[in-house]
């Protein structure tokens, strides 16, 4: 058993992922919330204006 830190709940070993950069080899957070926290990110990502399409700044007045 092993607790997930995003939704406070004790779970087996195998609702975890693998991340071999840990001590356990075990990824910190269980799948479910892995995979909400990804999707959250996709989607801010995709509502994000791609700096493509942004308007130019505007061009800086010379001063005397």
């Amino acid at each position: 058993m092993k607790r997930c830190p995003r939704c406070d709940k004790h779970l087996p070993l195998d609702a975890f992922g693998r991340n071999k950069a840990t001590r356990d080899g075990l990824a910190h957070y269980c799948r479910p919330c892995y995979r909400l926290t990804a999707t959250l990110a996709k989607v801010t990502k995709r509502a994000r204006v791609p700096r493509t399409q942004r308007p130019a700044p505007p061009a800086p007045v010379p001063t005397l």
